[in-house]
């Protein structure tokens, strides 16, 4: 923790849940996520938060335990019916080359339905690879698919989404943007 007071360290995380891997381990992931959180309310940082199957236990947790700072819920695959419950929460919506594939209707009325001043984006890198890619180890720059495919889904200018989820990356990590 000493080293997470210093001002590089921008977030806690990634922490969560991961029921489609780890269902066996249901109370252990719990545990480790309450701690990760309550670190995050100290140190006053923002939380990076993975969610994989596990929304039924996720939503009071977060409800409950989401520090002041808020959080980024990492790589979101969740439907507009979880996004909407935790929409009043202090969180951002990141989303990965999963949003690219045509196929994701319901990831993409999550991307089409929230404020856009909610959204983030990532590469996930090396996994997520957006379906331009499919078969490819993912490479950070293929970035720019899900970007693209946010301001598709919108039918906003790629620049006007760009900028805003520019800004929104500075307000997510409580960072100073340069003049």
């Amino acid at each position: 923790m000493t080293n997470a007071k210093r001002d590089r360290v921008v977030a806690i995380g990634e922490t969560g849940l991961d029921y489609h891997h780890y269902a066996h381990a249901k109370t252990q992931q719990i545990e480790l996520m309450l701690k990760h959180l309550d670190i995050a309310r100290i140190l006053e940082k923002p939380v990076i938060i993975h969610n994989r199957d596990a929304k039924e236990d996720l939503l009071p947790i977060l409800i409950e335990k989401l520090p002041p700072k808020g959080g980024i819920l990492h790589c979101y695959g969740e439907d507009w019916t979880f996004a909407r419950k935790v929409l009043d929460l202090d969180l951002y919506f990141s989303f990965a080359g999963n949003l690219t594939f045509k196929h994701n209707r319901n990831l993409h009325e999550v991307a089409y339905r929230l404020p856009l001043d909610r959204i983030l984006i990532e590469s996930e890198a090396p996994f997520m690879t957006p379906h331009r890619y499919k078969g490819e180890r993912n490479k950070i720059h293929y970035l720019i698919e899900t970007l693209y495919t946010i301001a598709e889904i919108r039918d906003t200018a790629v620049e006007d989404v760009a900028e805003v989820i520019y800004d929104n990356s500075f307000r997510a990590f409580a960072l100073e943007q340069e003049s």
